[in-house]
């Protein structure tokens, strides 16, 4: 899997967000605008899925990348999972390898959160707007996709089941702040809540990391949503 250099944007975002907390440690916090075009910070991500009969996986129909967002958002940029839940079960997500400014063997604590924009208004009940979660996570780990004795794929990581984060987080539903619950939808931005990440991150042995994101949707149909930013908090151990 190509690894992608990220120092010196990373460096700068480091050196630019950093502050103190209370115990007086240095929290930095390393932020991925995929909204500005001209920023390219959506580029290297690699899709995939999960939770899903490996024979039945091209029924998917997985829609995975980086462009240009639907109205009334045209003019930013996002990057996209779309995918078909054929058996009331499917998890979509995106993974990158970040070069550090750190050494290897460095630990932190993760607090993660994101942007998305979806069609799904915030008073629908039913459909794939409350029954599907954001996950996301930092880890010295690849995650990667292999199948299991029943012939099913599945995520390497623990992200969990369902609405639960595991030992890395989830983030919500994919639901938009927009009132009411129209058949065709509008489209809406919002932030997810932040979660504290279980799992301890360590930079690897080349000095950087894995961050992933992505949707696991219960819902027995297709789920579209993009992702506009992802957010990491890092406190240094």
């Amino acid at each position: 899997m190509p690894r992608t250099p990220y120092a010196a944007l990373l460096t700068a975002a480091l050196f630019s967000t950093a502050c103190l907390d209370t115990s007086g440690s240095q929290v930095v916090t390393l932020t991925f605008d995929f909204s500005d075009p001209a920023l390219g910070l959506g580029d290297g991500w690699t899709a995939g899925a999960a939770d899903v009969p490996a024979d039945r996986v091209s029924e998917v129909d997985l829609i995975g990348g980086y462009g240009g967002l639907p109205d009334p958002f045209a003019t930013f940029s996002g990057i996209r999972e779309s995918g078909t839940s054929i058996e009331g079960s499917l998890f979509v997500f995106h993974k990158k390898w970040v070069q550090s400014p750190w050494g290897p063997g460095t630990q932190f604590r993760v607090l993660v959160d994101m942007a998305i924009v979806t069609s799904q208004h915030a008073e629908c009940t039913t459909g794939p707007g409350p029954n599907v979660i954001i996950k996301a996570g930092a880890a010295s780990e690849e995650p990667v996709v292999t199948t299991d004795g029943q012939g099913i794929l599945r995520f390497s990581l623990d992200k969990g089941t369902g609405a639960s984060g595991g030992r890395f987080v989830q983030l919500g539903d994919i639901r938009n702040p927009l009132g009411g619950c129209p058949e065709e939808g509008t489209w809406g931005a919002r932030g997810t809540i932040r979660a504290n990440q279980v799992e301890t991150l360590t930079v690897d042995a080349l000095g950087g990391f894995w961050i992933y994101f992505g949707t696991q949707s219960s819902y027995n149909g297709r789920h579209d949503i993009y992702f506009t930013q992802i957010r990491l908090g890092l406190d240094q151990l």
